[in-house]
């Protein structure tokens, strides 16, 4: 009965010893999957801006050291958030990353003026920030997915900060006055402002005047503009818009009336 037994016993040792051998590759893959993430290694270099018509576009390259033993797939999403939620959205690909091999990846992200404006027309005159997250998405051995959150923020630079309009009004004699109208602003703004002021004045709803003045505003620059109008003392107006139109944004105000 004992060769019977030592028989049946066999399998079982086999079994016990081919389960530890896969256990320890197992354990052994996923030790050096963990190395090889903690062997990735990446740096963002200065960045850079290029403003094209309406797209303000910030780039900065990113370079990544693949140090471990498997090929990484990489993609990053960024969302950039303003307090009534995301107003831009974004997804880069990149090609495979072989073990052992340094790359320098363009990264792009443009933001389109006209788009920032239309979401809230605030924006023509508050600066502020806006919330910027990078999901990266690292997948190592198209096993391993691995996500890096980063949040930061960019600054929003108003293109009419400042804004004020103020108007006179000087009788010049019996038949006409005098109209000055001063608009001051600062351009916060990434982007010059190239543009057409245009100051009208309605009575009742007839046109009576218009003047216009174009502007050419570069960032950081404080301007004031002044229009001043001589008309007749019976075409007093019961109301003056202020129209300012430029290839980025449009706007319109009614000063009085």
């Amino acid at each position: 009965m004992e060769p019977e037994e030592n028989f049946f016993k066999f399998p079982s040792r086999a079994i016990t010893l081919l389960s530890i051998f896969f256990s320890l590759i197992i354990v052994g893959f996923f030790a050096t999957l963990l190395f090889s993430v903690a062997q990735v290694k990446w740096a963002t270099e200065q960045a850079t801006t290029i403003i094209n018509n309406e797209n303000f576009t910030v780039i900065f390259p990113i370079n990544i050291s693949n140090n471990g033993f498997y090929t990484i797939n990489l993609q990053i999403n960024t969302f950039i958030r303003d307090k009534n939620g995301i107003i831009l959205n974004s997804t880069s690909s990149y090609p495979p990353i072989k073990p052992k091999e340094n790359k320098c990846l363009p990264y792009n992200l443009t933001v389109n003026l006209k788009k920032v404006l239309a979401a809230d027309i605030n924006y023509l005159f508050n600066s502020t920030e806006f919330t910027v997250t990078q999901e990266i998405s690292l997948n190592l051995a198209n096993l391993i997915p691995v996500t890096i959150t980063l949040n930061s923020t960019v600054p929003w630079g108003a293109p009419l900060s400042k804004f004020n309009v103020s108007h006179s009004q000087t009788p010049l004699n019996k038949t006409h006055i005098k109209l000055t109208f001063k608009i001051k602003f600062e351009n916060e703004s990434p982007f010059t402002i190239n543009g057409t002021f245009i100051i009208a004045g309605f009575q009742n709803t007839q046109e009576i005047f218009s003047a216009t003045e174009k502007v050419n505003v570069p960032p950081g620059t404080p301007t004031e503009i002044d229009f001043n109008l001589i008309v007749p003392t019976e075409k007093a107006c019961d109301k003056v818009t202020l129209t300012i139109q430029t290839p980025i944004f449009s706007w319109e105000e009614k000063i009085y009336g």
